[in-house]
């Protein structure tokens, strides 16, 4: 049992060190290999360690493209907007930036040139 768990947490830490996600339009690869990797839980140890790294690195390339989703799109970079909400917490100062919680009311596209 631990095995597999170290397994699943090496497929895990391949999805951190890559430097660009995988194509949008390999993602629906992910359920198909998703499934055969549970399938191979059920073989011998050594396929269910591979079955485990896959599952890691499955379950990684998930939490990343939800994550993913919830970034500007790209057609709205370097485009000008005004937004409308409110700071509702504190300011919090890491070694590369100050993040704040901004909750957002409304937006509206103003195509300044």
């Amino acid at each position: 049992m631990r095995s597999r768990m170290i397994a699943f947490c090496c497929g895990v830490f391949a999805v951190s060190r890559l430097a660009v996600l995988p194509a949008i339009s390999a993602w629906w690869l992910l359920l198909p290999a998703l499934v055969c990797f549970a399938a191979l839980l059920r073989a011998g140890w050594r396929l269910a360690l591979i079955g485990s790294a896959g599952l890691g690195l499955c379950w990684a390339l998930l939490v990343a493209l939800q994550q993913m989703q919830e970034v500007l799109p790209g057609y709205l970079e370097g485009r000008d907007f005004w937004v409308r909400g409110e700071v509702s917490g504190l300011p919090q100062r890491n070694d590369r930036a100050l993040q704040f919680v901004f909750e957002l009311e409304r937006s509206c596209f103003a195509l300044l040139l």
